[in-house]
Parts: structure tokens; sequence; C-alpha cells
């Protein structure tokens, strides 16, 4: 992955409203970040640890897209819809994350079962 600013990630968010882009705390660490080893930048918010935040590259261009974890209970062990990986050691979640544009001021929504921390 191409090493990102902080100006570029915030910028990069089409799901998010100007107000949540200036919200968003960045990763831990995110100056010491290894880009060569990113295939995308997924992180969870520390102040409101239901929100996700993913950054990954289309074109060459920077896309983000702000998710939100969904609490509910799964009957089966749910697999990982990005890494289908169906012996994880780590915990996978609901997200839900509204669309862009007149879409997403509309209500809509896509949801994805995801590693918790995006392992």
């Amino acid at each position: 992955m191409l090493p990102l600013n902080e100006k570029q990630i915030r910028s990069s968010f089409l799901n998010a409203s100007l107000r949540e882009r200036k919200a968003i705390t960045l990763p831990t660490g995110f100056d010491e970040l290894e880009w060569d080893a990113l295939d995308f930048l997924g992180w969870r918010d520390e102040k409101i640890p239901a929100f996700g935040y993913v950054v990954g590259e289309v074109d060459g261009a920077p896309v983000g897209v702000l998710m939100r974890q969904i609490d509910g209970k799964t009957r089966n062990r749910p697999q990982c819809s990005w890494c289908e990986d169906v012996n994880l050691p780590n915990d996978v979640v609901f997200f839900n994350a509204k669309r862009g544009g007149q879409a997403g001021r509309n209500g809509d929504t896509l949801g994805m079962l995801v590693c918790a921390k995006f392992e």
C-alpha cells in the first residue's frame, strides 16, 4: 500500500460527513506503520469502539469506508468475508456501512462479516 498522511486518510472516506472525518481517531502507532507490508489499513476507534475504519487502494487512489459494528449473535462460527479463513483465532463480527452520497443520506447501508480487529 502507498504511504498516506493524515489529510489523505481523512479525505478518502466516501461515506463519512465532514464532521465524521474530522472526528476520526487515527490508529495507534500511525507514524510507525510499515506501509509496504499492508494490503489495506484497518483499525477500530479507541474512543468509540463500535466504529471501524478501512482504507484501501482503488485504481491507485485511497478509498476509505467508515463502518459500525452491529451487536448480535450468530448461531454458527461466522467466516470473514475478506480473508475467508475458517480457522480464525479471532472473532468475526457483523459491520454495516452507510452507502456514499444520496443513498447513504437516505439511510441505505451495506453489511458484511469481517474480522473484529481487521487482522
